[in-house]
């Protein structure tokens, strides 16, 4: 099988929730308006939370 993904880092699979929030709180406060996320249909809750647009692959 093909990998087109290296696995994530412990940096992220130890974190907790809170500490994921936390980061990516700063990396959007840090970034500003250039950071813009997508979020579509199928994410999970905690990854919709931080999308500044929803919707499905036509709309996005």
């Amino acid at each position: 099988m093909l990998r087109l993904q290296l696995p994530l880092g412990e940096r992220y699979t130890d974190a907790t929730p809170g500490e994921l929030a936390d980061r990516i709180a700063a990396a959007k406060a840090t970034l500003g308006d250039r950071l813009f996320i997508l979020g579509h249909h199928y994410q999970r809750d905690e990854v919709m939370e931080w999308a500044d647009a929803r919707g499905d692959s036509f709309r996005l």
